[in-house]
Formats: C-alpha cells, structure tokens, sequence
C-alpha cells in the first residue's frame, strides 16, 4: 500500500516501475476504476476530496522449460525408439524471437 499526504488540488502522475519477476496485468480492466490497474503510469487529479483509485496490479512471469532428447535414430523413421541411444557431443542453442542466442 502508498499514500503520498498533504497534497493541493491539483493533478498529479503517478509511475509504478514493474518488479523483477513480475509482469503488469492489463490496464483499466472493467469498468470500477477504485478495483482495476490503471498501468504504468497513471494520471490522477486531487479537487476538494483524497483520489484514492490510483492502483497498479503485476503477477508473477510464468516460468517455463523447454527440452527433451537428442538420439540417434539408427531406423531412420523420424521417432525416438525405447532401444535408440542418446548422442552426446551435439551442441543445441537457445535463441529468442528475434534470433538472439540466449
């Protein structure tokens, strides 16, 4: 929870960096702006009452994995038989969407 105090009329922007491990949820989802993520960045205006709608939500970045098995397929059939054997020596690289090794 935060509260900036002792604030004049007036408006006022309000940034939220995102944590590590975390990822923002969607802005201004639904329609009760006292209970929805208003982002990043958010503008909020104080006239004559607190505005205490200024809020932003993050979920924690799934983590996944990825991999399986290189073998030597001594049949040619294109799957991996219980009686095939793994094969050591073969260099696998990871790259992201834009071709960038990981």
């Amino acid at each position: 929870k935060y509260q900036f105090t002792g604030l004049s009329n007036g408006t006022y922007s309000v940034e939220f960096s995102t944590p590590a491990g975390y990822t923002p949820t969607t802005a201004n989802a639904g329609t009760d702006d006292a209970v929805d993520s208003d982002g990043l960045t958010t503008t909020g205006v104080i006239k004559d009452a607190d505005n205490m709608t200024l809020d932003s939500g993050f979920y924690k970045t799934p983590k996944y994995n990825l991999g399986n098995y290189v073998w030597e397929d001594t049949n040619k059939d294109g799957k991996q038989d219980s009686t095939e054997k793994g094969i050591s020596g073969v260099t696998v690289t990871l790259k992201n969407e834009n071709g960038e090794v990981l």
